[in-house]
């Protein structure tokens, strides 16, 4: 164990104490354009954020991959642009990233105001938390250090999302038209579980619950879905662009041995809601679904290595593209069935409105009685990893044990407030993590549109704290003798990145949702009662927007984006259509595929968030088409396409695309486009083939 210690020391805490360079962020509040009175209008956009490959994954620091390869089913930003008949205007973004970025939120809302009239507290950052995205977005240092596979700010990535994100807002407010929507909810069991059964199981009003129970991890879970259902004015009818909704599910699907960006079973969910509108509506464009998380704090999904006792537990999930995709799929086919009831509540006299506050956290500890503690960290059970993505130190530092919990609240007052949360070697940690490094500054809101309210909050909500926080709202309409809304809907991981939110009793047991909970055991009651006072004003005022004049941020900088210029002549095939069976391993099917390996530009300069592979096919090898199998058209915009980068020198790269999963036709020929990244290069194809039993 001492030598285990002494690793741990050397490989995670002396790195960021050296030296590094630092970026200064300076941003300043601008106002939006006028407010623009009239009817209901509405417009969208999708804009693509695949990184490039070589970047880091985010969300697993222990057990993700420093350089991630390609990407299986691309990572886009959807956006919605709402604006009432009396002018307020909102943008309801939602991003395929592990979390939100204060920074990126407010220069985002700085770089959009001299062309639109939404401003920044209308602005909303919604994430899937998908553990397959890139990371080095954040605000501040402590989670640009350890909410990903390696640490620091990186600039160039930065830029990269913020100037596509605030493209989606200008894209989707220039394009509003006369609108109409709906709001509703959904159950959905069956595709989620309770990960933190004994934490769940602890709280008041739990005491007769008994967390051995195999059926009890499949009943603790938030089962709602909310959605809004948007649909524009076309040719004097009225067509669907879209929807925006949420679900409370980890985006931890695909297991951490994936080394490929993708939305986790959020993709699935996601387009196929998106492709089925297209068919069923035969809309000019293509309708996006802004899919976003909820409570998802302690809620998994429900991946196949639980199911036979309910309680198993695994120490790492391999990787299973099929299980994630029968979730997924599960959880589009009910948004499906959400959006088409929804399609009879249509209207378009509905109101917006809008409350948010920025309180540095730190300096405003306390409300209503309520401390949070100035002292934030995380525990020791956050080396031991959550239950469904272990760490190898988990069989060392087990939840809920005397290494990870004190019998009683510790005295020392660098861990006032902390509770019974214990540190890993606590001096070396408050050296590494100053209290400076964690964020301070949130961004409470609430969008209230028609009969649906909106809260993002940048936290992870676990179920319990999201009911009581569902509660403190309804008590603060209720007192306000307002009507209250019929649907409520937390967003974790919205606009920034605070850890976990963990309800006291929750905290108290301090497995790994306790330990990462920063702020200490009265985390859930201050955001409460915060929620509760943003709630009364909402009603009192219908408008509320308290910010600082500017920001300015700090942040230690690893530059990590790929460089170089390409030399390379043209592009060639280096391997010949392969095809691999699908093979069972164990409770895992591995898919089949086919692949193809060719040479093209390095990793800066190859633009994955721009089409690159289109499947065709061919009755005769000379007249080919593209093809859809059910209502998936067979490219990179879908999820059975993958690209990856095999190698790379100082000249070119070579990449792998595979096709999964192919449904194939005896009397077609299928091929390979591989599209040019600029003028110079031309289509590439690779050589035709056929199914594997044809001669």
């Amino acid at each position: 164990m001492r030598l285990l210690a002494l690793c741990i020391v050397i490989l995670f805490i002396i790195p960021v104490v050296h030296a590094q360079e630092i970026t200064k962020i300076h941003i300043e509040k601008k106002q939006p354009l006028p407010k623009v009175e009239g009817a209901l209008m509405a417009g969208f956009s999708s804009v693509d954020i695949t990184p490039p490959p070589t970047l880091p994954s985010g969300a697993r620091s222990l057990t993700g991959k420093k350089h991630m390869k390609g990407f299986r089913t691309r990572l886009k930003c959807r956006t919605f642009c709402i604006r009432d008949a009396k002018g307020t205007s909102v943008a309801l973004v939602q991003m395929d990233l592990a979390f939100g970025s204060l920074i990126m939120h407010h220069e985002i809302a700085s770089r959009i105001a001299e062309e639109t009239d939404i401003p920044l507290a209308n602005i909303v950052l919604t994430s899937t938390h998908t553990h397959s995205g890139p990371t080095g977005f954040l605000s501040n240092n402590f989670f640009n250090t350890n909410a990903g596979a390696a640490d620091g700010f990186e600039p160039t990535l930065y830029e990269f999302l913020t100037s596509r994100i605030t493209q989606s807002i200008l894209n989707a407010h220039k394009n509003m038209k006369p609108a109409r929507l709906a709001t509703g909810m959904i159950e959905i069991n069956g595709y989620t579980r309770n990960r933190a059964i004994v934490p769940y199981a602890n709280n008041k009003g739990n005491e007769t619950l008994d967390p051995t129970d195999p059926e009890l991890v499949f009943k603790a879970i938030n089962p709602w879905m909310y959605m809004i259902r948007l649909d524009v004015e076309s040719d004097g009818k009225y067509l669907p662009i879209g929807a925006f909704s949420t679900f409370s599910i980890h985006g931890t699907g695909v297991g951490t041995s994936v080394d490929v960006f993708n939305g986790d079973v959020f993709a699935y969910a996601q387009r196929d809601l998106e492709w089925q509108i297209q068919q069923q509506y035969q809309t000019p464009w293509e309708p996006i679904h802004a899919f976003s998380n909820g409570t998802e704090g302690d809620i998994a999904p429900n991946m196949p290595y639980y199911r036979k006792d309910g309680a198993k537990e695994k120490k790492v999930i391999p990787l299973d593209w099929l299980a994630a995709r029968k979730i997924g799929q599960g959880i589009g086919a009910k948004a499906w069935e959400l959006f088409e009831e929804l399609g009879d509540q249509l209207e378009s006299d509905i109101r917006i409105k809008v409350a948010a506050r920025e309180l540095d956290i730190l300096e405003h500890n306390e409300v209503d009685g309520i401390a949070i503690s100035q002292h934030p960290c995380t525990g020791a059970c956050t080396m031991s990893g959550a239950y469904e993505n272990r760490s190898a130190l988990a069989p060392f530092i087990r939840d809920g044990s005397r290494k990870t919990r004190r019998k009683q609240p510790s005295k020392r007052p660098q861990l006032e407030g902390q509770g019974v949360k214990k540190l890993f070697f606590g001096r070396l940690y408050k050296k590494a993590f100053p209290t400076q490094s964690f964020p301070s500054r949130v961004m409470f809101q609430l969008v209230q549109i028609d009969d649906m309210l909106l809260v993002p909050l940048p936290w992870e909500v676990t179920i319990t704290a999201g009911e009581r926080m569902t509660q403190a709202i309804k008590n603060a309409y209720k007192d306000a003798g307002q009507p209250i809304p019929q649907y409520i809907s937390i967003s974790s991981v919205a606009n920034d990145y605070m850890c976990y939110a963990t309800t006291p009793e929750e905290y108290a047991i301090q497995h790994y949702e306790g330990s990462q909970t920063i702020y200490g055991n009265n985390t859930v009651p201050y955001i409460t009662s915060h929620l509760n006072h943003l709630a009364s004003d909402l009603c009192n005022q219908g408008i509320l927007s308290e910010f600082p004049d500017e920001w300015n941020v700090e942040l230690k900088t690893k530059h990590r984006y790929p460089k170089g210029q390409t030399q390379l002549g043209q592009r060639e095939i280096l391997q010949l259509p392969k095809y691999v069976a699908e093979k069972k391993n164990g409770l895992v099917t591995k898919e089949s595929y086919w692949s193809v390996k060719w040479t093209d530009k390095l990793p800066s300069e190859i633009a994955l968030d721009q089409p690159l592979v289109i499947m065709e096919k061919s009755t005769d090898g000379k007249e080919w088409i593209p093809f859809n199998v059910s209502i998936q058209p067979m490219d990179d915009e879908g999820y059975d396409i993958e690209v990856r980068m095999e190698s790379k020198n100082k000249k070119f790269a070579t990449y792998k695309a595979k096709w999964y999963n192919p449904e194939m036709e005896t009397s077609q020929f299928y091929r390979f486009r591989i599209l040019p990244r600029d003028e110079k290069q031309e289509v590439l194809y690779s050589p035709p083939f056929h199914t594997p039993e044809m001669k």
